[in-house]
């Protein structure tokens, strides 16, 4: 089918012919089997596309607004062009239709506090393995700078303490303190060479300082420091908080 042509079709299923250009066409198809068979495959893909993107608002998410249909305005081409027009529209209105299709049903992650003790008991049973370490100092201070703004140290060779690794506050759908919350998996003796026991240290911007307490009866103890602007909170069995003892700002 020659540019010329096509651009006739098009025009012809878009209702943008003369009445007298109409007719020549039907014309042209009552005598071309050709041309018609074009025209039958062309609308049929029209309507498959429509009935496959059709989308409305009952379709959004409850708590996003569902975007208005995006509007089509159809201008001339001209007919020397040696493209259709109308796969570049379809192809323009599918992406945009597929974006909307991903923003309005994207996962919406809900951030809730967790209290202390059951995060404690969680890490436990899954078996106490963080998502990742850190084998530096430094790489410990960067750490916390880049979650929180402001660099925290606890030194890596420092007596008593065995630093397991770090795990996000909202990698558990909450934690006790925000999301921004930086936990971090330890094992801490009261005594150098004393039983290490499972310690966690919940660590946060102090504008996000909050009670943080567990109850009597979870064996637990919640102690809380800040060092410089980050607001520190031990959770542990021992009965002082040997992590915030070694916590230095940076």
């Amino acid at each position: 089918m020659t540019p010329d042509v096509q651009a006739r079709l098009d025009r012809y299923l878009d209702g943008q012919l003369s009445a007298e250009e109409a007719a020549a066409f039907d014309a042209d198809l009552a005598a071309n089997a050709e041309l018609a068979e074009a025209v039958r495959l062309q609308r049929a893909i029209d309507g498959s596309l429509a009935r496959l993107f059709e989308y409305g608002p009952a379709e959004a998410a409850a708590e996003v607004p569902a975007p208005e249909p995006i509007p089509f305005t159809h201008s001339k081409v001209p007919t020397h062009r040696r493209f259709s027009w109308r796969w570049a529209a379809w192809g323009s209105a599918v992406a945009a239709l597929l974006a909307i299709a991903v923003y309005v049903n994207r996962p919406v992650k809900e951030f809730t506090f967790i209290a202390p003790q059951t995060m404690y008991k969680r890490l436990l049973v899954t078996g106490w393995n963080p998502p990742f370490t850190c084998t530096t100092d430094q790489e410990f201070i960067d750490t916390v700078r880049a979650r929180l703004g402001h660099g925290l140290l606890i030194p890596i060779g420092a007596a008593g303490i065995t630093l397991d690794g770090w795990a996000y506050g909202d990698t558990y759908q909450g934690s006790p303190v925000s999301a921004d919350t930086l936990v971090l998996m330890a094992h801490a003796a009261e005594k150098e060479g004393g039983t290490k026991e499972p310690v966690l240290l919940f660590i946060d911007k102090t504008s996000n300082a909050r009670k943080v307490e567990v109850p009597e009866e979870s064996g637990l103890r919640v102690f809380e420091a800040r060092r410089g602007k980050l607001v520190l909170y031990e959770v542990t069995p021992l009965s002082r908080p040997v992590l915030i003892e070694a916590a230095v700002a940076e």
